[in-house]
């Protein structure tokens, strides 16, 4: 049997359970396994919830080095997140033996809202969001394995500040002015929704669900991870793009 790949954050994570709503019964079947059921295939779900961009492609290439698979598919998470060194946030390197609970933070937060209020900054988070879906895509192609991919929750979504609309507008124009943009352009037949953004006429599946009436698809309106319905739905989002 063909074996598919599926990568992603608490969208995808086929064992999540929402914190907010603990009486739901979340163990309907999430988008890979439909998808795998449509193909016949075997399904490998890596994803995790709170998972970053960067964490999704290594997870992806870990996995290929020692495992042979079918098609990759991916619903990729915020360009905010980040990943350290595949670890916690702490300094391991000068931690004391005598006092274990002493763990020093290797990551000034301060430092990250920075980076996505400052211009020249934005372009590199854009840059890197692009760069993650261009390394995964490159990587599949020189192993012969198909890969789909689909913005899940919102890449950009900056604090709710008097400066967001400019922020969101340094982002948009950042992110159509990486040069990986142009390259992953060309393969958009495999990239449902994109560019992901509607202000660049594209969209990600959290907006998908929005504009078409996004209680039927969420959780509820303090958990807007897809339902039952919604699972549905973004499997069927990759089936139209698969081949």
């Amino acid at each position: 049997m063909k074996t598919l790949l599926a990568l992603g954050c608490s969208f995808t994570n086929e064992n999540w359970f929402s914190k907010i709503h603990p009486e739901i019964d979340c163990s309907f079947p999430k988008w890979p396994a439909i998808v795998g059921d449509k193909l016949g295939y075997n399904v490998i779900n890596l994803s995790t919830n709170g998972n970053s961009n960067d964490a999704i492609f290594k997870t992806c290439q870990d996995y290929l080095v020692n495992n042979k698979v079918d098609m990759v598919c991916v619903l990729w998470t915020q360009s905010t997140r980040l990943n350290v060194h595949d670890m916690n946030n702490i300094n391991w390197g000068v931690s004391d033996d005598k006092d274990r609970k002493r763990q020093f933070k290797i990551f000034n937060i301060d430092n990250f809202e920075r980076i996505v209020k400052d211009k020249e900054n934005i372009m590199k988070l854009a840059n890197e969001q692009l760069r993650n879906i261009y390394m995964l895509d490159q990587l599949c192609t020189y192993k012969n394995i198909p890969a789909y991919h689909m913005q899940g929750c919102k890449s950009f979504i900056p604090d709710d500040d008097e400066g967001w609309e400019k922020r969101h507008r340094n982002y948009y124009n950042a992110f159509i002015h990486s040069k990986y943009f142009k390259i992953l352009e060309n393969s958009s037949e495999r990239i449902w929704g994109w560019p992901f953004y509607k202000e660049l006429g594209g969209v990600s599946i959290t907006d998908y669900f929005y504009y078409n009436g996004k209680q039927d698809y969420i959780i509820s309106e303090k958990d807007s991870h897809p339902n039952a319905k919604g699972q549905r739905t973004i499997a069927d989002k990759f089936m139209e793009i698969i081949k």
